[in-house]
């Protein structure tokens, strides 16, 4: 399936640029790219199912998804995998699904397109650990959005905007949380997704991509949260 260059296609962005006008602000929240692989990979119950329920099923998962991505840039291009994987062919498509959670991880590919339809500064991305991670960090990005898009947020409706309401989804039997992952795994996949990840901070400007946070939440009273039995 032939791909345009940059900007000379009807994508997403080309189409919110048209009908929203130069007025858009686009906000986005992006998780480190391993930890959100990881947690992927034990929500959508095929992967555990295809490839086992554990940490090793997980290693087993991202060997071959990532060695069939490695092989598709190869022979085409990072742009155009992330964008095209499945329809570039038969053997692309029959891949179990597609190298689908590996592609929507590379989010440089994707910021690109956003920047090249509206421009950088009508886009924003703060890190979803920066929110996450305790509640003086999600007062500064809810901070940080809200002057982006034009909003004053006084302290009191800051604080109650801040205050965690998020419940875990659903997961396999398996599942631990991604801060419990093996050193070794985490080296390995923070390794395939390095390249990409300085590719975001050079579209951002911000070189801190390039050693992106582990999330380990907090609770409000500084405490770590704790599963429930």
């Amino acid at each position: 399936s032939a791909i345009l260059p940059l900007g000379q296609e009807f994508t997403l962005p080309q189409l919110m640029a048209r009908a929203h006008g130069p007025q858009i602000k686009v906000v986005a929240l992006v998780r480190n790219p391993t930890d959100r692989l990881w947690s992927a990979f034990f929500k959508h119950r095929q992967f555990p199912k295809q490839y086992g329920d554990s940490e090793a099923g997980f290693v087993a998962y991202f060997e071959e998804q990532s060695e069939a991505y490695h092989r598709c840039v190869e022979r085409y291009s990072v742009r155009k995998c992330v964008m095209r994987f499945e329809s570039l062919g038969q053997g692309w498509q029959e891949l179990f699904y597609h190298c689908d959670q590996i592609l929507k991880s590379i989010y440089s590919v994707f910021v690109e397109e956003w920047i090249d339809a509206l421009g950088r500064q009508a886009l924003h991305v703060e890190r979803s650990e920066d929110y996450f991670n305790d509640l003086g960090g999600r007062r500064g990005v809810l901070a940080r959005v809200g002057a982006f898009v034009g909003l004053t947020i006084d302290d009191v409706l800051l604080e109650s905007m801040a205050m965690p309401r998020t419940k875990p989804g659903p997961r396999s039997p398996g599942f631990k949380p991604s801060w419990q992952m093996a050193p070794e795994v985490r080296a390995r996949v923070n390794k395939f997704f390095a390249p990409r990840n300085a590719d975001l901070g050079r579209l951002l400007g911000d070189d801190t991509y390039a050693d992106w946070p582990v999330h380990r939440p907090w609770t409000p009273e500084g405490q770590p949260h704790r599963r429930k039995r």
